[in-house]
């Protein structure tokens, strides 16, 4: 019974879990949007590329598909963070065990507060934490949450298939 997962399932564990992860935040935020539409017409993946020096022509850049315009610039950062992240989570369990404490939802914790309270801000990227609207609390921290229990859904899946051969 093998329970370790090699480099390559861990790759692929990262891309499967972090778009599919990705695919379930994007649709808990259409669900429980955390920002107004003001608020949105740059959002934070946009304000972000705009603090490193990109334009605002080029982070707006946009698709459109059933008359609407989707900011794919923005889906690229997004779709980017959860791949990068459901690494860093993957290689930190296969050490750590205790990081996926509650199916991950610990970690996804963990890193609503540092980003969105604590590091986005001081980046100008969101308000400060108080001047956040609490219902952009409310849908970030359970966002995480649900995206990081998708990212350790699909590790398990790749263990639990290992340790039945």
């Amino acid at each position: 019974m093998k329970k370790q997962l090699s480099f390559i399932q861990i790759i692929y564990a990262t891309i499967i879990g972090g778009l599919l992860s990705g695919i379930v935040k994007l649709g808990w935020e259409v669900m429980l949007p955390p920002r107004t539409p003001e608020r949105n017409e740059t959002n934070p993946p946009q304000a972000l590329l705009q603090n490193f020096g990109f334009s605002s022509d080029f982070t707006h850049m946009s698709y459109h598909f059933s008359e609407q315009a989707m900011p794919w610039i923005s889906f690229s950062v997004h779709f980017s963070f959860s791949i990068a992240f459901a690494f860093i989570y993957i290689m930190l369990v296969k050490r750590f065990s205790k990081i996926a404490l509650g199916y991950g939802s610990v970690f996804g914790i963990v890193v609503w507060i540092l980003f969105h309270l604590i590091i986005m801000p001081i980046m100008n990227i969101v308000p400060s934490a108080l001047d956040q609207p609490f219902h952009e609390h409310i849908s970030e921290l359970f966002g995480h949450i649900v995206w990081l229990m998708v990212i350790e859904f699909v590790r398990r899946y790749f263990v639990y298939r290992n340790a039945l051969k």
